[in-house]
């Protein structure tokens, strides 16, 4: 079947005893909907169809929150079908696969269930058939029962009850009086919600035995075991509560499901529930929602990790996403996105927690010193290329060493960006009170180095100190423990910090280390041989803990830009290692919190928030992570808001330029501007913000000027993703030739890139290379499908896919996925552009133009029409007076 009614069919959802479930499209009101098709033979007699039909029709006129909207009744001969409101998100079936829920969730859950249960019950409806199958949670955290008056009645002599893998599906959550084959009235679904609320705080079925034979005896006779003995945090009120809803006498229940959800909500305020207050942070994540992983990650955090590249030399701001999150174009490469490794995993822990380390002990009181570490300055006398790499050296150990120590929070050079100006200038830009800087100088192989420290306010000098330092390269470790020991010296009432892991690494191993943190810096090397090589030192030396963590953030920076799944296992193995040599080490906690995010485990994120928040509690890191895991469900005005205040807090330029960059994501173009206007005040010519600003223009201003912008980024380091914008920005104007040698440019330094990959498979088709196109299209579906059987596909990702099986002529298939995606974000503009770029490239004219124009009317710029994956519309005068409709701010 193509259509049921007015519908149409996208693809099949389920089946049970009572017939099929269906995805389909309601072009009228252009939404996705759920469809059950009720089969003749289930429905048994005319009485009981009449009867299904009949609760069919009151359950339309419910409206609840918690409750599957019916929006409409066909009937047919081959079958009647129920037409009901679609909901995205996880049943708490599979919320509970990996145990039982925390127990704020589980009051939450509960108390939105038993007043969905009390709404219906009041109009007349009863479930029949309440169970954790029947309850979705979607992406609010909201819960929404199924089914609620379209339950088959459960009478003994149903076949369907014995069909193999619904027997207890169905059985363990019944009532005494069903299991007796009475009637099933409201009191019963009571009960079922009692065996559902016991399964939710326990992780097991309170009556499921071995056979349905046994399971029905076991309702009808066993008292479940209590809950307090299974789970002896579970509060005696609550317990009391589960088991009077358990009462095999349907009198000695609760009186009604309102004066449950009543106690529910007193239960909620408990002082022996401490979670609850952190209810908003245990929110489940439906599958579309937990797959938010990394492609939206936070633009750019406040700490970025020494694995950063300088702003000098690269155009992404280094943050925890360098995945690209869609932009109407679907695959911008958003400067500051797509090196989750380098921020979000906060690679170098040295850097990264430079500013995750405020000391909180209590024989540490007052207020932490920030300071600011400059590039050190290399005056070469005739010392070669060894003075560049022990430059680098000097870099990790100064931040490697302020780390170190209490009471300090070190600011690396990726926080102060290209600065122009004096120390204090630097300063201002990254709010620090002091300023540290470096000169080396050098003739042969001997070389001299000076720090300094300055005060941010006037740049007096508080500290300095020269001494002479080995050139050859094997002497970077010698040069990583001199650098430690004379900021010893420049510190001297900062203790070393208790529980700062040892240097544990051989000397041709942390020479080989900054060799390769030097050339990633410089953003002029493929990341995968960089990887190799960090292999190689940790192979000599295991125990070196920057190295391992260096590894896995190139790993996961890998992983994001291919979607191979042997570079996430490469990324868990080293974080691993990492843990193993420093359980607890903030640092750390901070990795774990981005590997966590980027693979939608939002469990383990949440547990190394609360672990980092207990370690560094009120330092900014902790809302810097927050707000991260935020953009990853995709909250991004919950994260917005969370970064308003931190900007507000700390007006740093990467700060403004990461608030910058979401208010941009959410269209809010004017305040984006402003916040990066701001953040060039602070950075005068840094190329971060001149490159979101170059990325504002493509989206929404003057093209030639972001054309104009990106050559001057790529003059400066053909970096990757400035190489990609600006394939994009030619693609837009038509020079299709121009497009594909910039992402060729692209592909050379990042071989594999999908985002990539796809662009100039797009570029190619429309210059009319349609084979070499093809063969690209395949290669990006392949890699996101392969992701995808072990993975939930971010958003996307999800649209990448679609894009890719569009093209392939596998349209049905990608339609569905852009409508699942859509269901849960409903008025995104950029995935509400990639339905009307999918519907258009499957021959769905009339959805392709609902969607541009709906499209447009939520910020997307008509130019972003104007693209040959449109040529189905060219013709039609709506679609025409689209294209010529005025830009929107």
């Amino acid at each position: 079947m193509e259509r049921i009614g007015p519908y149409r069919l996208i693809r099949r959802l389920g089946m049970g005893g009572m017939g099929e479930v269906f995805l389909a499209y309601d072009d009228r009101l252009e939404r996705p909907v759920a469809i059950k098709q009720i089969r003749r033979e289930a429905a048994g007699d005319p009485g009981l169809r009449e009867r299904l039909l009949r609760e069919a029709r009151a359950a339309a006129r419910l409206s609840h929150p918690n409750i599957v909207q019916v929006y409409d009744i066909l009937e047919a001969a081959g079958g009647d079908s129920i037409v009901m409101e679609y909901v995205a998100g996880r049943s708490v079936a599979e919320m509970l696969e990996p145990g039982p829920l925390p127990l704020a969730l589980t009051v939450e859950l509960a108390r939105q269930i038993a007043a969905g249960l009390a709404a219906a019950h009041a109009a007349g409806l009863v479930h029949r058939d309440l169970k954790s199958e029947n309850v979705l949670v979607d992406g609010e955290g909201r819960a929404r029962i199924l089914d609620f008056g379209l339950a088959k009645p459960l009478d003994s002599n149903d076949q369907t009850l014995t069909e193999h893998g619904a027997v207890l599906g169905t059985y363990r959550a019944m009532s005494p009086e069903q299991s007796r084959g009475e009637p099933a009235d409201a009191r019963s679904d009571l009960f079922s919600f009692g065996v559902l609320l016991y399964e939710a705080l326990t992780g097991i079925s309170p009556f499921a035995g071995r056979t349905p034979i046994e399971t029905l005896r076991r309702i009808d006779e066993a008292a479940p075991q209590p809950v307090t003995v299974l789970r002896p945090e579970v509060p005696p009120e609550l317990a009391t509560l589960v088991h009077a809803l358990l009462e095999k006498d349907p009198r000695h229940r609760p009186v009604d499901a309102a004066q449950v959800a009543r106690e529910l909500q007193t239960l909620a305020s408990l002082p022996s529930l401490p979670e609850l207050a952190e209810s908003e942070e245990m929110r489940p994540a439906t599958s579309l929602s937990r797959s938010l992983s990394a492609s939206v990650l936070a633009d750019t955090p406040t700490i970025l990790p020494l694995s950063k590249r300088p702003p000098n030399r690269r155009s992404g701001f280094g943050s925890d996403a360098d995945i690209e999150p869609t932009s109407p174009t679907g695959r911008i490469v958003r400067p500051q996105a797509r090196r989750l490794a380098m921020a979000l995993l906060l690679l170098l822990a040295l850097a990264a927690a430079g500013a995750v380390l405020v000391e909180r002990s209590p024989l540490f009181h007052r207020r932490p010193l920030r300071v600011a570490v400059l590039r050190p300055i290399v005056a070469d006398i005739a010392g070669g290329p060894d003075l560049d790499l022990a430059a680098s050296g000097t870099l990790v150990a100064e931040l490697r060493g302020l780390l170190a120590l209490d009471g300090l929070t070190p600011v690396d050079p990726s926080q102060i960006g290209d600065v122009k100006g004096t120390p204090q200038d630097a300063a201002r830009a990254a709010a620090a009170d002091e300023v540290l800087t470096a000169r080396i100088e050098g003739s042969r192989r001997t070389g001299f180095l000076s720090l300094q420290r300055l005060r941010a306010q006037d740049g007096a000098t508080l500290w300095s100190e020269r001494i002479a330092i080995p050139l050859p390269p094997d002497a970077a470790l010698v040069l990583a423990n001199a650098v430690g020991a004379l900021l010893r010296r420049a510190y001297p009432g900062h203790d070393v910090r208790r529980g700062t892991p040892d240097l544990e690494v051989r000397a041709e191993d942390y020479a080989a280390y900054v060799a390769v943190k030097q050339r990633l810096d410089a953003g002029r090397t493929p990341r995968a041989p960089e990887l190799g090589r960090l292999e190689t030192v940790l192979a000599g030396s295991p125990r070196f803990l920057d190295g391992q963590l260096e590894a896995a953030s190139l790993a996961a920076t890998l992983y994001q830009d291919t979607k191979r799944s042997e570079n996430l296992t490469r990324a868990q193995a080293f974080l691993e290692k990492a843990r193993a040599l420093a359980p607890g080490y903030p640092p750390l906690l901070s990795v774990e919190i981005g590997l966590a995010t980027a693979e939608g485990d939002w469990r383990r994120a949440d547990a190394a928030l609360r672990d980092l928040a207990a370690l560094v509690p009120g330092d900014p890191i902790v809302l810097v992570q927050r707000c991260r895991i935020l953009q990853a469900r995709g909250d991004v005005n919950g994260a917005v808001e969370l970064l308003r205040q931190l900007a507000a807090d700390r007006p740093t330029f990467p700060n403004l330029l990461w608030l910058a960059a979401l208010e941009l994501r959410l269209g809010q173009v004017g305040a984006a501007r402003r916040h990066l206007e701001q953040s060039l005040e602070l950075a005068p010519g840094n190329t971060w913000p001149l490159a979101k600003l170059a990325e504002l223009e493509l989206l929404y201003g003057d093209l030639r000027r972001a054309e104009r912008i990106y050559l001057g980024l790529i003059a400066a380091t053909p970096h990757r993703s400035n190489l990609t914008n600006l394939g994009i920005v030619r693609y837009l104007l038509g020079d299709y030739a121009g497009a594909i040698d910039s992402y060729h440019r692209a592909l050379a330094m990042e071989p594999g890139h999908l985002t990539v990959t796809l662009n100039l498979a797009d570029a190619e088709l429309a210059l009319g290379r349609r084979q070499e196109a093809m063969r690209h299209y395949a290669e990006v579906l392949a890699a996101v499908e392969k992701k995808a059987s072990t993975l939930p596909l971010e958003p996307g990702e999800r649209t990448i896919e679609a894009q890719c099986l569009a093209h392939l002529g596998r349209g049905h298939e990608a339609v569905a996925l852009v409508l699942d995606t859509l269901a849960a974000h409903p008025n995104e503009p950029e995935l509400t552009y990639q339905a009307a770029l999918v519907f258009a490239l499957s021959g769905e004219n009339g959805s392709a133009l609902a969607f541009a124009r709906k499209a447009v009317g939520l910020g997307v710029q008509p130019r972003w029409l104007n693209t040959p994956g449109f040529e189905s519309l060219r013709t039609d005068p709506t679609f025409r007076a689209l294209l010529a409709s005025p830009p929107s701010r």
